[in-house]
């Protein structure tokens, strides 16, 4: 008798354990299912927009998504090789 209760206790334990491990698997593909669809939703978004809207309304207050810097690049300093 007191080998049964503790096959029974064994038998809990270890459903137990195996809800969790699905419990997490779940969640782990459910963040990653939904941060790939929110990627795939800004991406689209920015590809649309940016092909679809005038070069004003791209460059209006708010949606600056680009800045170029115009600058001469600086002449390399030498290190001191031969001369």
């Amino acid at each position: 008798m007191g080998r049964r209760l503790f096959r029974d206790e064994n038998r809990k334990k270890i459903q137990e354990n195996e809800n969790m491990i699905g419990l997490m698997m779940r969640t782990t593909l459910l963040v990653g299912a939904t941060a790939y669809a929110a990627g795939v939703m800004h991406s689209s978004m920015r590809h649309y927009f940016h092909r679809y809207t005038s070069e004003e309304d791209r460059m209006s207050t708010g949606l600056v998504q680009e800045v170029k810097v115009i600058e001469e690049p600086k002449a390399k300093k030498s290190r001191g090789g031969k001369k």
